[in-house]
């Protein structure tokens, strides 16, 4: 491999072997990454609940304050902010969306 520096050029040579290794350590394991059991049912709800009392508390107080306690209510969760606040719950709730958005249902309990 051939470095320029300041001009002037260093010759140096990498061992195959190495530069795979380097390789392989800077991969992303996707398997463990989308992992659902990586977390409890507690864990889930717990920052599920976080994120929206952090996040949707207005929406969450309207919510409550409705005189029809029995009627169905709807709230919007937006994307962006939710993938900034928690990449990991949200890329999970992307992968296992059966699992978890009954999770994300009773963290609004």
């Amino acid at each position: 491999i051939n470095a320029e520096y300041g001009g002037r050029t260093d010759s140096h040579m990498h061992s195959p072997d190495s530069s795979n290794q380097q390789q392989r350590s800077r991969r992303v394991d996707w398997n463990s990454l989308y992992e659902v059991d990586a977390f409890t049912d507690e864990q889930y709800i717990q920052a599920f609940s976080a994120f929206l009392m952090t996040h949707c508390k207005r929406q969450l107080f309207l919510l409550i304050s409705s005189p029809d306690q029995e009627s169905h209510h709807s709230l919007t969760i937006d994307w962006t902010t939710f993938m900034d606040a928690e990449m990991k719950f949200a890329t999970l709730l992307i992968h296992h969306p059966l699992k978890l958005l009954g999770l994300l249902d009773e963290s609004l309990k």
